[in-house]
């Protein structure tokens, strides 16, 4: 049993890291079950909650996007001050399988600077638009303010290039 038409359908399933260590028998190879999913037109998503990867290198590798949350990494790792490191690691022992990384729960203007000076590009979070059932279009103020965000970042960026160019030569 699947959904009929799933292939157009674009559907992603979202798999909990620590449940699926916690489900999963070392010894049995559960990749097969997910390759079985992906053939049937689903999309896979691992929502990240450790901080390594404890699952065997191949599964990560079958997942098509990976979620960070930033509230779930403040609420259970070291203190506040602290957690922030502990997303960026987590989320650059994860770029080595070249998928796509999703951050939610960005909620402050600083939080979005720095998820953009990261270079991450797929951001969620009241500050962005706050929680509605509905799927409303987000401010205009809101675009413009992240547009602005992320070219003071990529000057700032071309910048330290060029000044790499110049030492070099």
């Amino acid at each position: 049993g699947y959904i009929m038409a799933s292939k157009r359908a674009n559907l992603v399933l979202t798999f909990n890291e620590l449940d699926l260590l916690k489900h999963i028998d070392k010894n049995e190879d559960c990749t097969e079950a997910f390759r079985k999913l992906i053939s049937k037109g689903y999309r896979l998503s691992l929502e990240v909650t450790l901080k390594t990867l404890e699952l065997p290198d191949e599964l990560y590798s079958l997942f098509d996007y990976f979620q960070f949350d930033i509230k779930y990494f403040d609420e259970n790792f070291d203190d506040i001050s602290h957690s922030s490191l502990t997303l960026k690691r987590s989320i650059e022992k994860i770029l080595k399988y070249k998928k796509r990384v999703v951050v939610s729960s960005v909620n402050s203007w600083s939080d979005m600077e720095l998820r953009i000076q990261e270079n991450l590009r797929y951001l969620a979070g009241d500050v962005i638009s706050p929680f509605n059932e509905m799927i409303l279009p987000i401010n205009k103020k809101v675009t413009d303010k992240i547009k602005k965000i992320k070219k003071i970042v990529m000057e700032k960026d071309y910048k330290v290039l060029r000044l790499c160019d110049v030492i070099e030569a």
